[in-house]
C-alpha cells in the first residue's frame, strides 16, 4: 500500500469516527434537554400541589397572605 492511499485510509477513518461521534452528541444533548425539563415540570407540580392542598385546608375566615 503506497502512502498516499494509507493517508486516504486515514481520513477515511477519521470522517468515519467525527460523524459517529457527531450522531451521538446530537442524541445525548436532546436527551439532557428532555430529562432535566421533565424534573423541572415535576418540581413545579409539586410546588403547585403544595400550595392547593394548603388553601384547601385554609378555612373562608382566614384571609390571604399579602404577596409581594
Amino acid at each position: 500500500m503506497t502512502k498516499p492511499e494509507r493517508q486516504l485510509l486515514v481520513r477515511r477513518h477519521e470522517a468515519k469516527t467525527h460523524g459517529a461521534q457527531w450522531m451521538l452528541w446530537m442524541l445525548w444533548v436532546p436527551s439532557i434537554g428532555i430529562v432535566s425539563g421533565l424534573l423541572v415540570m415535576l418540581f413545579a407540580y409539586r410546588l403547585l400541589s403544595r400550595e392547593l392542598e394548603r388553601r384547601a385546608r385554609r378555612t373562608p375566615s382566614q384571609p390571604l397572605p399579602a404577596s409581594g
